[in-house]
């Protein structure tokens, strides 16, 4: 079907090759649509983009377009402007996917995400957290060949109250290194490994998930050459909320609303580190981790005290704007969202916190303590908070 497409002239492209549109996608708050005169290019596109449901009258129009030059090269454009001029069809596809994850980042201000990829059973979800080259994307095509829904890869989206999460199934990434172990999968080969192309649910034989889906497993992979396959506990749950921070794309910016997302999915998920040198091996691992995950419980936790408000005494006493929470199992964590601060808290340090919330002199602190050991701890406690910015001189 040729149709007329925002932002491209004749003077851009070869002749007057009519353009052909690819079916229109609702990626998350954009109605995107995409045209190319050269047809392989908009059936790849068609399967690239087959998880997403169809466009709505609704969403925030962005057009995307492959031409073909006059110097033989090809040229992307996003709402009309040049994203790359490059021979390679599948340059094109990463960058256009990355233009795509940036905009939706920005597009949705209000929402938590993660840089992680997820999968589903049922309405159940696995989040896979991590740095790139952890292993994630590889790990996540792997349960896609095992038969799990597939969800995301790279990016995370809860929504808004973050109790589950929207599908978002972009094109997943694998590097060069990995084709082999996925038949259907290749690319031009490169000198360097970590060239990636994009893969289609079609490639891998998956299905996306329709509809948000339930986190119940928090799994931190990570690739350990010749290490044995190992499913490795958490050392307590404030542990959890930081492997979540280090993956979230939103804490500078919403703050105390992430923050509190996060614990509250430390608490209701089970969570796992996982060091593979098998990725089939490590499949296994993670059904197993997912069965034992269902039967959780939540691990109970509550807010700290915060510091009371027209608090005139002479001591120390907890900055303004600290908040923190505590998990029944001892841990916890601290956030300031003024000087973007983030800590840890044990039982000691938890107690410091909640004694502090009215101005405190430090020798009565210290002379509550039970035992020398106790007072040394809390004075360790106290030197950190002040030197950390979440308590000051009242």
């Amino acid at each position: 079907m040729s149709v007329a497409f925002a932002g491209m002239t004749g003077s851009m492209r070869v002749d007057s090759e009519p353009l052909l549109a690819a079916r229109p996608v609702a990626v998350g708050p954009f109605s995107v649509r995409f045209a190319s005169p050269i047809a392989p290019l908009v059936e790849r596109w068609n399967a690239l983009y087959s998880g997403f449901p169809d466009t709505t009258a609704a969403g925030t129009a962005l057009t995307v377009s492959i031409d073909r030059l006059p110097n033989g090269k090809l040229q992307s454009r996003v709402n009309g402007t040049v994203l790359l001029e490059d021979p390679d069809s599948a340059a094109h596809e990463l960058a256009i996917t990355r233009a795509l994850n940036h905009r939706k980042l920005d597009a949705e201000p209000e929402l938590v995400h993660l840089h992680a990829a997820s999968v589903a059973r049922g309405t159940a979800a696995i989040v896979l957290g991590g740095r790139s080259g952890d292993g994630k994307s590889t790990l996540t095509a792997k349960l896609l060949r095992a038969g799990w829904l597939y969800v995301t890869d790279e990016q995370v989206t809860f929504s808004p109250d973050g109790t589950t999460i929207v599908p978002y199934p972009r094109p997943l990434t694998l590097r060069q290194a990995v084709w082999h172990l996925f038949d259907g999968v290749d690319g031009e080969r490169r000198s360097n490994d970590y060239h990636r192309v994009e893969t289609t649910l079609e490639q891998l034989g998956a299905t996306a998930a329709q509809g948000h889906v339930e986190p119940v497993l928090l799994l931190a992979p990570q690739y350990r050459g010749a290490e044995p396959n190992t499913l490795l506990p958490f050392a307590h749950r404030a542990e959890v909320v930081t492997f979540l921070v280090s993956c979230c794309h939103d804490v500078d910016r919403l703050g105390v609303h992430a923050l509190s997302l996060l614990v509250d999915l430390a608490s209701r998920c089970s969570a796992r580190r996982l060091h593979f040198s098998d990725v089939d091996a490590a499949t296994v691992l993670v059904s197993e981790a997912f069965a034992e995950a269902s039967l959780s419980t939540a691990i109970p936790y509550r807010e700290l005290r915060r510091r009371s408000q027209g608090a005139r005494a002479n001591g120390w006493v907890l900055s303004s704007d600290a908040i923190a929470w505590c998990f029944a199992d001892g841990s916890g964590v601290a956030y300031r969202p003024s000087t973007r601060r983030f800590a840890e808290l044990d039982s000691v340090g938890s107690a410091v916190w909640e004694i502090l919330a009215e101005p405190t002199a430090a020798g009565v602190l210290l002379a509550d303590a039970p035992d020398d050991p106790t007072a040394f701890a809390v004075e360790q406690w106290l030197e950190h908070l002040i030197e950390s910015g979440f308590v000051e001189r009242s």
